[in-house]
């Protein structure tokens, strides 16, 4: 009787089995003819046709308990082949997901709060869904893209005089993007800091062997980039600046000083980050309306050129932190400016 009733456990398991898989084949099934369906909906809105019976009602099938179809050992295995197969080719396709520097970006964002990315970032992913791990740089920083050889076709297209300020107000005129297009982003295009959308894309990052030889030539990368950063730094040129000034020595520092004091500066995307009142078209007029430039015009920063500091003394009041006062002094300490903030 032991015998016999262990047996029968065990088949009872497996019918249990045999049943869960069949349903699961069964719902993925519906769930991929829905997706299927999703998409090819016309724009009209005219309702999809209900699904069409394709089993024969004459046809029975023997049951188990629960009114399920019962699966002999072939057909278990058929499905279970089957399900291993789907759960392959899911595994297969290619995933997209934003970070947290991404997040900040999206246009779900206040404007006040959102964080763009910049031109750079979308090089990265572009080069990382051509070549992937062969890209001098990964888009990690702001994404991350998976099983991107699993990618078909990687389609760049840039629309001429339409801004994001378009899109938003017109957002009811675009319903394909609005409804296919799941991450929307702020970007910071080059043109905003007068610079060539062309020139950008094409300035590809440094490989590892163009390090070394750039190593081998400047004798550190510090002082490659200390000679050619305007190059590459595109961003921090949106300052006018009213002459280059040539330096014959670039190691050539003042006698106070350990390092240049031109390490100490941000760079352009630094700025941005950090929310500094860049002088970009399109933030000069919304986010940083309030903020007035010292100067037209800037002299080129250099090693010698002089330093100062800056400290505010913050109230704590109904509305928050509001500043109280500001002092400026120069490296000898000297006040430049120190004055009392009239609360709002």
């Amino acid at each position: 009787m032991r015998k016999d009733s262990k047996i029968l456990k065990r088949k009872l398991r497996q019918e249990k089995k045999c049943q869960k898989l069949s349903a699961l084949l069964e719902i993925t099934k519906l769930n991929d003819e829905d997706r299927l369906k999703k998409l090819s909906l016309t724009t009209n809105g005219e309702p999809a046709a209900n699904r069409i019976c394709t089993e024969d009602p004459s046809k029975t099938q023997a049951t188990g308990p629960a009114g399920k179809p019962l699966l002999h050992n072939e057909e278990y295995l058929k499905l279970k082949q089957q399900l291993k197969e789907r759960k392959a080719l899911l595994d297969n396709y290619p995933k997209f997901r934003l970070r947290e520097i991404g997040q900040r970006a999206t246009l779900d964002i206040e404007s006040g709060d959102r964080i763009p990315i910049y031109f750079p970032d979308l090089q990265h992913l572009l080069l990382y869904s051509q070549i992937g791990h062969h890209s001098p740089y990964a888009p990690s920083r702001w994404c991350q893209l998976e099983k991107f050889n699993r990618l078909e076709h990687t389609n760049v297209l840039i629309v001429e005089n339409l801004s994001m300020y378009h899109y938003q107000s017109y957002e009811t005129l675009f319903p394909y993007l609005h409804s296919n297009f799941a991450h929307k982003l702020e970007l910071i295009t080059p043109e905003a800091y007068h610079s060539d959308l062309v020139q950008e894309l094409v300035t590809v990052p440094l490989t590892g062997q163009q390090t070394r030889n750039i190593i081998s030539e400047h004798g550190s990368l510090e002082n490659a980039v200390r000679d050619s950063s305007n190059v590459f730094d595109r961003v921090n040129c949106a300052f006018p600046v009213k002459e280059k000034v040539k330096r014959s020595n670039s190691g050539s520092i003042p006698e106070t000083d350990r390092f240049s004091r031109t390490d100490l500066l941000l760079s352009g995307w630094q700025m941005i980050e950090e929310n500094f009142p860049m002088p970009i078209d399109g933030l000069t007029t919304t986010k940083y309306a309030e903020y007035v430039m010292t100067k037209d015009v800037y002299k080129d920063v250099t090693p010698f050129s002089p330093m100062f500091a800056v400290d505010c003394e913050m109230c704590l009041t109904s509305a928050g932190s509001e500043l109280t006062r500001i002092s400026i002094v120069d490296e000898e300490c000297t006040p430049i400016y120190d004055e009392l903030v009239m609360l709002m």
